[in-house]
């Protein structure tokens, strides 16, 4: 299949990079990263040992997709849906496979039917230009988000799985991505503020209740935006997920590390949104996103 990667960070080059064994894939990225891949190509270490050769490009001129991945960063969604309506065609389909609450509105706009999301768990970390470590599997799910794009959804899963990232489908992708924002909450922005790596919130019995917390606040706001989330289960999950990546940093300490904007809008952000015109609570959210906020204007507005 002909697939185009749109945002060549760390886990549009791991999804990318792994596909390209397969496919014809070509990683859209800003030009560092792409001059790094062709030159030297794409290097995976940790958990995933791989040296491969995808394309890159700073942009999609001459590639006419299948699919297109999604992966930049939450606030660069309206950017990249700009940036992708001319490559669209009536056979293309986009998938977003992105943290944060509000992508595929944006996304809809330039698929229509064809769109589909997924949500993965895997940790990967930037190395350096062209180099990324896999630092923690977990789940990877997909799903249809229109009800015109079933039968895509079945054939990305069976990609991903042969490219080795194990993938299942859901019939309910809305509510695996307030699953997954019930994650990211929880450990994302902890973990951002402290310094430390996923697994060692769990060392701190103070830091695993603000864990329990953050979880358990955007479940209260999925159901009170109709979507049926158990609290215990958001618990369980952003555990099991700080376990299986207990040794990586995640996404959000990888920005404030490098200076850069953080997803902090996308989740915790969202969550206090949603959780006001719902009508439901969320001061440890509120506080977490006032934290990350106060940090990105350390160097944000400097």
């Amino acid at each position: 299949m002909r697939i185009t990667v749109f945002g060549a960070g760390s886990i549009g080059c791991f999804f990318g990079g792994l596909l390209s064994k397969n496919n014809e894939v070509l990683l859209v990225g800003r030009k560092p990263q792409v001059e790094a891949i062709q030159t030297m190509g794409l290097r995976i270490t940790g958990l995933t040992k791989a040296h491969l050769q995808p394309k890159a490009s700073t942009t999609m001129k001459g590639f006419e997709p299948e699919l297109v991945l999604v992966t930049v960063k939450t606030y660069d969604t309206d950017t990249a849906a700009k940036a992708l309506g001319p490559h669209i065609g009536k056979d293309t389909f986009v998938m977003s496979l992105q943290n944060g609450l509000d992508n595929l509105e944006k996304l809809m706009t330039v698929s229509g039917e064809r769109l589909l999301a997924g949500i993965t768990s895997h940790g990967v970390t930037f190395v350096d230009f062209g180099q990324i470590k896999h630092a923690g599997t977990g789940d990877t799910v997909v799903g249809d988000v229109t009800g015109g794009a079933r039968h895509m959804a079945s054939e990305v899963a069976n990609l991903f799985t042969e490219a080795g990232i194990l993938t299942t489908i859901s019939p309910d992708i809305r509510a695996e991505i307030w699953l997954k924002a019930a994650v990211n909450a929880a450990i994302n922005p902890a973990t951002a503020i402290t310094g430390l790596k996923n697994g060692a919130l769990l060392m701190s019995k103070e830091l695993t209740r603000l864990m329990e917390l953050a979880a358990s606040e955007v479940a209260a706001v999925a159901m009170g935006r109709g979507v049926d989330l158990d609290p215990e289960l958001t618990i369980k999950k952003a555990k099991e997920v700080a376990t299986l990546t207990a040794d990586n940093k995640s996404s959000m300490l990888q920005d404030i590390e490098r200076c850069k904007r953080t997803e902090i809008e996308s989740i915790c952000g969202a969550i206090v949104r949603y959780g006001e015109t719902a009508g439901v609570e969320t001061p440890v959210n509120r506080a977490l996103l006032a934290l990350v906020k106060g940090i990105e204007t350390t160097y944000m507005e400097g």
